[in-house]
């Protein structure tokens, strides 16, 4: 992820949520981020600042962007940190959050073992190269933002998960588990 001052949003947006948990009495607030975020260390240090400035504990549950958000839906979350901007839309439309607000993107990049990109010009050729040839991909399969963005992008192929491409692998995890499972089977992934 590429962050665009987040750390002010962040502060700015922990600010405004502690005005409005100061009036109603809370000490604790309910972050749900994404793995990936979470993995970087960013949150553990605005967390701190946070605490000494407002004494409200942070409390972060590392999730993939659709276990945050259901974890949202049923209220028990009250700040979501994803990545999945047509999810993030649809939950603002069903009026489970109040606002939303852009403070970093992601860059996707196709990783693998090191070999003859075979000529492909875009992430979608080299997914069909890969379904064809019936060569290793290793997904997240965590419903996460990164997932979803996978699935979106194998959709705009011709690849057939049912019959004819076998060396699929939908592993469960977050991203830093799964980039170590491809690195060790040499197999492809979206990260």
């Amino acid at each position: 992820m590429k962050y665009l001052n987040s750390y002010k949003f962040l502060i700015l947006l922990f600010v405004i949520i502690s005005i409005n948990f100061n009036l109603y009495g809370k000490s604790k607030i309910i972050v749900a981020s994404t793995t990936s975020t979470y993995d970087t260390g960013l949150l553990d240090e605005l967390n701190k600042k946070f605490l000494d400035k407002f004494n409200i504990n942070v409390q972060v549950l590392s999730l993939g962007t659709g276990q945050a958000i259901r974890t949202a839906k049923d209220g028990n979350a009250e700040i979501l940190l994803v990545h999945h901007t047509p999810s993030e839309i649809v939950f603002m439309e069903k009026n489970y959050g109040i606002e939303r607000l852009e403070i970093m993107y992601n860059d996707y990049v196709l990783v693998g073992p090191k070999k003859d990109d075979e000529g492909c010009v875009s992430v979608q050729e080299k997914l069909e190269k890969i379904s064809q040839n019936n060569e290793l991909f290793i997904s997240r399969g965590d419903d996460s933002g990164t997932h979803r963005k996978e699935l979106e992008m194998w959709s705009l192929t011709n690849a057939n998960f049912n019959k004819d491409f076998k060396s699929y692998l939908s592993v469960g995890q977050g991203m830093g588990s799964t980039l170590l499972i491809a690195n060790e089977k040499k197999g492809y992934t979206l990260s």
